[in-house]
């Protein structure tokens, strides 16, 4: 993962959140590193759009 910074950051988000959420997991991390834009507001949009059926996003936070 790069950062806002520039700097390079390796995370295991697979082994984390598993396979289906890693990207998510990973996205997650991102933002709570460099806030571009506000997680809960993430959280809200992932939670309308029906992902949150398929992903625990407590795991991902």
């Amino acid at each position: 993962m790069i950062l806002a910074n520039g700097s390079m950051l390796i995370i295991e988000a697979l082994a984390k959140a598993g396979a289906r959420s890693a990207a998510l997991y990973a996205l997650f991390f991102y933002l709570h590193r460099n806030p571009v834009i506000p997680v809960d507001a993430l959280v809200s949009a992932l939670g309308r759009s029906g992902i949150s059926g398929k992903v625990d996003l407590n795991i991902l936070l």
